[in-house]
């Protein structure tokens, strides 16, 4: 397994204001050459703003850069329950503005999900609002690239590259994904893949442009469930 890279900025906010002025990440994921995963919960890369106390965050000018993988490695055996987050960035009760991220996300060369109840979430950018101050995210540019090439999905959920803004506000974000299934991947056994999903619910958005392009290619499916540049507002 490679180096696991780990950053959790948590702002308390019980008696200051936490304020982060030009903050650079870049971070590389990886479950490779041969490794085995099972009964585990492995977290990969996580960026979590949260002001607990109260009292808001305010981190301005944010580039993260993130590469996530699995190569050529077993996750779950088919009876464990196992959990693989690699690169999540979360806002919690906070402000955020100039957010560029960067994902890119690969299960490859034989890669095997097998549940029972596996989950594999890659890239994903999280706005929440738990106690009313409202979290805001400001010129928010995503950029992310999904592939599933060669590899065996059973009885396991994959999400790659997913948005969600709940109780939050969100001024001209703009998303460019490119999700591709190629290479004789298998997805079987009540399987479910969620590409490029973007969730808005309860919020305010001013200026929203998603572009996204679609590729399943010599890829086999049976009893499984595909959902690709899936975009909902509630």
């Amino acid at each position: 397994m490679k180096k696991t890279i780990l950053i959790s900025i948590v702002a308390s906010g019980m008696l200051f204001a936490t304020t982060i002025d030009n903050l650079n990440i870049n971070e590389t994921s990886g479950v490779d050459t041969a490794s085995t995963i099972i009964n585990a919960t492995v977290n990969q890369a996580q960026v979590n703003v949260d002001a607990m106390g109260g009292t808001i965050s305010d981190v301005d000018d944010v580039n993260i850069e993130q590469t996530n993988s699995i190569s050529q490695s077993t996750v779950g055996d088919g009876e464990g329950t196992v959990e693989v987050n690699q690169g999540e960035t979360t806002i919690n009760n906070s402000i955020i503005s100039n957010l560029g991220l960067k994902s890119t996300n690969t299960i490859s060369n034989g890669s095997t999900i097998n549940g029972y109840m596996s989950q594999v979430d890659q890239g994903g950018f999280i706005a929440t609002d738990s106690n009313g101050t409202d979290s805001t995210a400001d010129d928010v540019d995503i950029d992310a690239t999904n592939s599933i090439d060669d590899a065996t999905i059973t009885n396991s959920t994959v999400k790659q590259s997913y948005t969600t803004f709940d109780s939050s506000t969100v001024n001209d974000m703009t998303q460019v994904v490119t999700n591709d299934i190629t290479n004789g991947t298998s997805v079987t056994n009540y399987s479910t893949l969620l590409q490029a999903k973007t969730e808005i619910d309860n919020s305010q958005v001013t200026t929203l442009t998603l572009t996204q392009d679609n590729d399943v290619e010599s890829t086999s499916m049976d009893s499984a469930m595909l959902s690709q540049g899936s975009t909902i507002i509630q």
